[in-house]
């Protein structure tokens, strides 16, 4: 997994856009619960997450708000741990969060988000 944020325009600009890029050759994304419980209302900063999917030709692209992103790690691990007691059940220190393509396929080459045009 490659994870990368950036910005888009001058950062102390309106215009200016933080994007956390994370990518993938085959099965999840991976990522933290802490996202999930962050509360300064983005998710490390950034405005949207871009998830590559880097193990099909052509490459597919998702771009999410990262406050939707932050909710739905949230969500999703609550879920979890209810359908277990509680409790991650192998090693209820983990902080691990998958992120699977379908929980994210609204977010599909959604490049008008950013302002750019969807192709």
């Amino acid at each position: 997994m490659l994870t990368i944020t950036t910005s888009f325009g001058s950062p102390n600009s309106p215009a200016c856009i933080r994007a956390k890029v994370t990518s993938k050759t085959s099965g999840d994304w991976q990522t933290s619960i802490r996202e999930g419980q962050r509360s300064d209302g983005g998710v490390t900063g950034a405005d949207y997450w871009v998830f590559v999917h880097l193990g099909v030709d052509p490459s597919e692209f998702y771009i999410a708000p990262a406050l939707w992103v932050r909710e739905e790690v949230a969500k999703r691990h609550r879920q979890f741990l209810l359908k277990h007691g509680g409790k991650r059940p192998v090693n209820p220190e983990s902080v691990h969060h998958k992120i699977k393509t379908e929980w994210i396929a609204q977010w599909r080459h959604r490049w008008d988000l950013l302002g750019l045009p969807d192709h």
